[in-house]
């Protein structure tokens, strides 16, 4: 399947859950992710929820605008463990940073496998969907469609897996602020936040500004100080039987001796004389 997010972390989440469903299904939700369908939804704890609108189906007996209840469910990561999973990432300063800049460091995965868990979805035993809809395969296309959108939110939000995952962001900060390389670094992100810049001095002579007099005449100034004259546009030349001249003189069908263009060009301006154009 194509890209689903911006980031590497939005498609992985996507990569993780056609691991264990079926893609095409997985698929059919991609036409259900925009805001035309998913009329509100919200993450709250580990449960994303959302109010779907779904399509009329006459020959199922629905013949008005259906709307569905859909729900994923995040299984979380015992209290206990994310501080020993926090403890592993600080290991690695490089993943700290980005972590604490709001971003999913590239070797995450492999730090929660040291404490035998698991970051990103792994199995169905990971999510427990629910939907209203009278489909009885799940995931159907309405969870699926909740799948795109919680992988395009990823984006922004990459903490909201974190969340979802039993670590509410506020804890998240507080566990990694009690290591020490993560104390050093916010210590080093806030001394940078508080230096002031001062702009070089420009090499090129700087323009100078001069006050406004208060007798300006703005409309005056911006005007073009004289009125046009007046053109005196005379109608353009008209030249009788133009299109019979195109076609030279003495045509085959004319049989007289007097020009044939004369004679019209004489009609023609009796023609023009009588209808006064």
């Amino acid at each position: 399947m194509a890209k689903i997010s911006r980031t590497w972390w939005g498609n992985r989440f996507f990569r993780a859950l056609e691991e264990f469903m079926d893609p095409h299904r997985l698929k059919r939700g991609k036409a259900y992710r925009n805001e035309n369908r998913i009329l509100s939804w919200q993450a709250k704890k580990n449960i994303v929820s959302a109010r779907m609108k779904g399509n009329i189906n006459e020959y199922c007996g629905v013949f008005d605008v259906p709307y569905y209840d859909v729900k994923i469910k995040f299984n979380r990561i015992a209290k206990p463990k994310w501080s020993e999973i926090i403890n592993n990432i600080a290991c690695n300063a490089s993943g700290l940073s980005r972590l604490m800049l709001g971003e999913i460091p590239p070797k995450i995965e492999e730090v929660f496998s040291i404490s035998n868990e698991h970051f990103l979805p792994k199995n169905n035993h990971d999510l427990n969907t629910q939907c209203s809809c009278p489909d009885l395969e799940k995931p159907c296309k309405h969870i699926a469609g909740l799948y795109f959108r919680l992988a395009e939110q990823l984006d922004s939000d990459p903490v909201l897996l974190f969340e979802l995952r039993g670590l509410p962001r506020e804890k998240l900060q507080e566990l990694l602020l009690k290591t020490e390389l993560g104390a050093a670094l916010s210590n080093w992100l806030a001394e940078m936040r508080s230096d002031t810049f001062e702009p070089d001095r420009h090499f090129f002579t700087q323009p100078e500004l001069e006050p406004v007099p208060a007798t300006s005449n703005f409309h005056k100034s911006w005007g073009i100080g004289f009125k046009p004259p007046k053109l005196n546009i005379k109608s353009s030349a008209v030249i009788p039987a133009v299109l019979i001249k195109k076609q030279g003189d003495y045509p085959p069908f004319w049989s007289k001796d007097g020009s044939f263009i004369l004679t019209m060009e004489k009609i023609y301006a009796e023609i023009k004389k009588k209808n006064k154009l």
